[in-house]
């Protein structure tokens, strides 16, 4: 059996039909302009000034085990074993080191992305508060 063009256009339009609408993207965009002041307000709270110190100062005890560790690893002799798990400690270092950056750095991205939305929102023709 063979189709022609009107049943080819006939199912396309189908498909096009079957196709969700892309989601309304003005919530995500007003949830991202509330949460810009609730990252001003988090920064100037005493709690996250003490959270933020004290994963500033474990990060940092990371950085120096790692590098540690990445110099054991270049001038001592190890077993296939050994090094393997130096391997697996330095990956679960640097990736603890970049969980830290990301925590401390929520505050900001929440700031910037608020107001990109903000803008977003602008230009799609919604005024900020709704």
């Amino acid at each position: 059996m063979t189709f022609g063009r009107e049943e080819w256009l006939e199912g396309r339009e189908e498909g096009d039909r079957a196709q969700p609408a892309p989601p309304d993207q003005r919530l995500e965009l007003q949830r991202m302009v509330q949460a810009e002041p609730m990252a001003d307000r988090l920064t100037d709270s005493e709690e996250w000034n003490y959270a933020a110190s004290v994963l500033q100062a474990i990060k940092e005890t990371h950085e120096k085990e790692l590098t540690e560790l990445r110099d054991t690893q270049e001038t001592s002799v190890m077993t296939a074993d050994d090094l393997q798990r130096s391997y697996l400690s330095a990956f679960w270092l640097r990736t603890r080191i970049d969980v830290i950056d990301k925590i401390l750095e929520l505050p900001k991205d929440l700031k910037e992305q608020g107001q990109e939305a903000a803008a977003r929102l602008t230009a799609m023709g919604y005024r900020e508060d709704g």
